[in-house]
């Protein structure tokens, strides 16, 4: 049985104050990527993804595109 998390986030902001990061305590972050629930999602997600691209429906970029992007 998975037990509630209670998480302490920490946010870091742009200039306009929208959440753009987010930092947790180590113990939170490693309870997280543990948990048997995280698993499952990056599992469905990463099925869900490889499904998409097959049908031609999923947005990809280049590696240049992606290393080129500035912030």
């Amino acid at each position: 049985m998975t037990m509630p998390m209670n998480l302490h986030p920490q946010y870091i902001t742009d200039e306009d104050g929208n959440k753009i990061s987010v930092i947790l305590p180590i113990n939170e972050f490693e309870n997280i990527i543990d948990s048997e629930k995280i698993d499952k999602i990056w599992e469905d997600e990463s099925i869900k993804r490889a499904e998409a691209y097959k049908k031609g429906t999923i947005e990809t970029v280049s590696s240049d595109e992606f290393f080129s992007y500035e912030y």
